[in-house]
């Protein structure tokens, strides 16, 4: 079963002693880095994650902005009353506050 570095989040081998930010599993010690010296964290860990979710949320805002304007046309082409593209754009909205939020906290 693999070990997920809790200094880091990154997944390690069932057999690391050590992660490549330096954590000791046996030991259950955060040393400064990979030989116990250097930098915490070499791969960015936690703050690549952040990111990487914060951008994802930005496209999916995008995305649902997006499909709200072409769902928009669509029911004005076939003359379909009853849709309204404001769900649509709330559900933009908040994908893509949450997804610059955590850009924002990934960028502290």
């Amino acid at each position: 079963m693999a070990n997920k570095c809790p200094s880091c989040g990154l997944i390690n081998p069932a057999e690391a002693e050590r992660c490549d930010c330096g954590y000791d599993f046996v030991n259950q010690v955060q040393r400064r880095g990979p030989s116990g010296q250097g930098e915490a964290c070499p791969h960015g860990g936690v703050k690549l994650g952040l990111i990487g979710r914060g951008i994802r949320l930005i496209i999916g805002g995008f995305a649902a902005a997006a499909l709200g304007i072409m769902l928009y046309a669509q029911a004005a082409r076939f003359d379909l009353a009853w849709y309204h593209p404001l769900p649509a754009f709330l559900l933009a909205l908040v994908l893509l506050g949450w997804g610059l939020k955590l850009l924002l906290r990934a960028g502290q």
